[in-house]
């Protein structure tokens, strides 16, 4: 029997979710770049040819190359904040 591939087992997961959806949104945080599994949608998402969308923790330091991939960036300053920023993000309109 096979080692198992946490990687690839996450990989095969998450393939149908974001092929699923119409767009990739990605709650940036500092710890956001310590996750391998959010490097894995992320990758997902480009290949699907998904618009990504990025909310960002304020002060939260992004690459040049993934400034240029996203469709849109929104910040926030913290967990009260996001569902704002998340409306302001997608141009959702108040209900």
């Amino acid at each position: 029997m096979a080692d198992p591939d946490p990687f690839a087992d996450y990989v095969k997961q998450t393939f149908e979710g974001i092929n699923g959806s119409d767009t990739f949104v990605a709650l940036v945080t500092k710890n956001w770049f310590e996750d391998w599994r959010c490097w894995a949608q992320l990758g997902l998402a480009v290949l699907l040819d998904k618009p990504i969308y990025l909310l960002i923790e304020e002060r939260t330091a992004i690459p040049e190359n993934l400034k240029r991939l996203a469709r849109r960036t929104e910040d926030f300053r913290a967990a009260d904040d996001v569902g704002l920023a998340a409306k302001r993000l997608l141009r959702v309109p108040d209900a």
